[in-house]
């Protein structure tokens, strides 16, 4: 498939009447750098794509919005990647955050749905820990009872139970929400502390 931003950069430019060092020398990039850019060997980032833009007189957003496909396949897997978290508590974070690093600037909508994810996983992940240490603070409270078993098998079966309905209602919204990403619906994690910020980028 041939790369959306290389094919619009140089349809711009030869709309605008510019041959490639005409463009390089407007955008102040060289002109091998353009060339790369044209067949899709290289892809423009951060200060690159301003000076291609402006060179071309539209915004920098305009030109962005070209450059990423439209993937509803991956940004169900980038929110599905959140299940992770069933292997490992840990692995709700890392994988989401890995694709979504991947993805954000090359697909449509993928900066916001992993932002999304990993807000929620983050805070899911928060109020896991919480209740965690509680349950080893009231556990340490009575460590010195003579009725420490009793104490224990209550906080182990407050952990476990605590542990489960987390599991049940973080994969539940993962679930419902990878729907309405099939249906091209917007999505909503609650609760979820934005740990970044949420931004249709």
């Amino acid at each position: 498939m041939e790369n959306v931003l290389a094919s619009r950069v140089r349809d711009l430019r030869k709309s605008k009447g510019f041959s490639q060092e005409e463009l390089a020398e407007k955008s102040g990039l060289n002109l091998r750098t353009v060339q790369r850019i044209e067949k899709g060997e290289n892809e423009p980032r951060g200060d690159s794509l301003v000076r291609l833009a402006q060179a071309l007189q539209i915004s920098s957003e305009e030109l962005f919005n070209f450059s990423k496909t439209e993937d509803r396949s991956a940004l169900m897997g980038l929110n599905l990647s959140g299940l992770a978290f069933l292997l490992f508590p840990i692995l709700g974070i890392i994988i989401p955050l890995i694709l979504w690093y991947s993805r954000r600037e090359k697909v449509t909508d993928a900066y916001m749905v992993g932002a999304k994810v990993l807000n929620f996983q983050l805070t899911c992940m928060l109020i896991y820990s919480i209740a965690y240490v509680g349950s080893i603070l009231w556990l340490a409270k009575d460590i010195a009872s003579p009725e420490v078993m009793p104490s224990l098998m209550a906080s182990l079966k407050f952990a476990l139970a605590f542990s489960f309905t987390i599991k049940v209602f973080n994969a539940a919204f993962i679930l419902i929400n990878s729907r309405k990403i099939q249906k091209e619906k917007p999505i909503r994690y609650f609760p979820a502390i934005r740990f970044i910020k949420e931004k249709n980028i």
